[in-house]
């Protein structure tokens, strides 16, 4: 329409009109862009992308409970509190020397396992497993427990090593009571140890008790104990104010 002095100018095809601008007499309306569509699978690989790494394998992979597993099973993952941690030993035999540590993990339903590191794979996880907090772990191993040296009442322990796989998973808790030190005697050597055992409940008032032995038990423990009485001193003057 050239008389009327507009200008209509075709639009490509599948195009959608999103602009229109004026230029003195004449109107030009712009395509818009091509629209850019993504598929489901698409969209959830980029959420997944953005997550913490916890939260990624919580959605990818089967979690197992502890008594599901043993030695013969082949890829696993276990969702697991530290409600033990021993501390770093030194040893020596005949084929060197090296370095260990023992942990005790339990999973939601209360079964618990000892799980060992040797070497290169106690000093990757010594710093990174930390007492309280939970872990997805996967690329462990299982063999029937020796009898003479487990902590826990399972058929079976855990050995990781440094291809092992381990995750933080993102739980909130808070401690609820401390115990006072205990001393028990080891059965291997008639040595008397300290333990303490401290309370943990979390978001949901699901509660775990775990174990502090050696040094963590009268310094790490006591510090707990300390932070304790003093909540409950202060939460006792608040009541006693209202």
């Amino acid at each position: 329409m050239e008389e009327s002095g507009i200008v209509l100018k075709p639009k490509p095809e599948m195009a959608i009109i999103s602009e229109v601008k004026s230029e003195g007499t004449g109107i030009i309306l712009k395509p818009n862009q091509e629209l850019v569509v993504k598929s489901a699978a698409q969209i959830v690989h980029e959420q997944n992308g953005n997550m913490a790494p916890g939260a990624r394998m919580a959605m990818t992979r089967r979690v197992h409970p502890l008594v599901s597993l043993n030695p013969y099973q082949g890829n696993w993952t276990i969702k697991v509190r530290v409600t033990g941690k021993g501390n770093m030993r030194t040893y020596k035999n005949a084929r060197g020397e090296g370095c260990v540590f023992n942990m005790e993990l339990t999973d939601e339903d209360g079964t618990q396992i000892q799980a060992t590191m040797f070497n290169e794979a106690a000093k990757k996880f010594y710093e990174k497993f930390q007492l309280g907090k939970v872990y997805y772990i996967s690329k462990g191993t299982l063999k029937v427990a020796n009898k003479q040296f487990k902590t826990v009442q399972n058929d079976y322990e855990m050995t990781l090593n440094e291809y092992s796989k381990v995750e933080e998973a993102n739980v909130i808790g808070a401690v609820q009571s401390v115990s006072p030190t205990m001393s028990i005697r080891r059965k291997i050597n008639n040595e008397t140890i300290p333990k303490r055992e401290i309370t943990i409940a979390d978001a949901s008032k699901k509660t775990v008790v775990e174990s502090l032995w050696n040094d963590l038990a009268t310094t790490l423990g006591q510090e707990l104990l300390d932070i304790s009485l003093v909540m409950s001193l202060l939460a006792a003057c608040t009541r006693d104010d209202i």
